[in-house]
């Protein structure tokens, strides 16, 4: 997994609960450079679990809480990003409304994210536009968060300052993939027309 997921997270239990804290959690297990995680480096997913179940208590002892929070604070760095790399471009990190970008979140997610780490495994997503203010997101990944999509699509709603609702039900079927099997989800995203 990228380094931008690890500083992301550290970057939130930093803002949120301080450096000692955030300390506290790198010093429990034996990390790549004492958890001096980079950016543009990538790291065996363990890691990220590992500081994801460490930082558990400070979100109620809920591991999906931990995931939650982290997708809506990492979608804003998520944008914020990529609004500065492509500025000058009209991709969909400029997109003005939330409809619109979750329905073009393809393009970014793989066309996008394959140039700059091509050898990174990306979840699957089939995105249905229903109507103007409906769209449903399949999801299907060999890491297993679904929890933290939930957030970054709740991170969506907000950025957008939209008022709409996301629910998230997991889908009977698995998916075989060459790893392992990966759960699929559903998430819907909708509001007043």
């Amino acid at each position: 997994m990228r380094g931008i997921i690890f500083r992301t997270y550290l970057s939130l239990l930093t803002n949120r609960f301080g450096y000692e804290v955030t300390d506290s959690i790198l010093l429990k297990r034996d990390y790549p450079n004492k958890g001096g995680f980079s950016s543009a480096g990538n790291y065996d997913v363990l890691y990220l679990e590992w500081l994801i179940s460490d930082g558990a208590y400070l979100f109620d002892n809920s591991k999906d809480k931990v995931w939650i929070d982290f997708g809506e604070y990492a979608l804003a760095h998520l944008i914020k990003a990529a609004k500065r790399a492509h500025a000058s471009e009209g991709l969909i990190a400029n997109a003005v409304n939330l409809y619109d970008f979750l329905e073009n979140i393809n393009i970014i997610h793989h066309e996008e994210l394959n140039k700059l780490y091509p050898d990174a495994k990306f979840p699957s997503f089939d995105i249905q536009r229903v109507n103007p203010r409906r769209i449903t997101i399949g999801y299907s990944s060999d890491h297993h968060y679904p929890y933290f999509v939930y957030g970054l699509l709740r991170g969506c709603i907000e950025h957008f300052n939209d008022s709409s609702t996301v629910t998230m039900k997991r889908m009977d079927a698995l998916i075989s993939s060459p790893d392992k099997h990966a759960s699929a989800y559903q998430f819907e995203v909708f509001g007043d027309e």
